[in-house]
């Protein structure tokens, strides 16, 4: 259930969250398709 809050929350923040959750998923691929 906190899964849901923090996604509600980030919802709630507005755009600049939502570009670092970008990155971060982003950088995450990168290091992935580097493996």
């Amino acid at each position: 259930m906190e899964r849901i809050q923090d996604l509600v929350y980030t919802h709630v923040q507005g755009g600049q969250f939502r570009w670092v959750t970008v990155s971060t998923l982003m950088l995450a691929l990168g290091t992935i398709l580097h493996l």
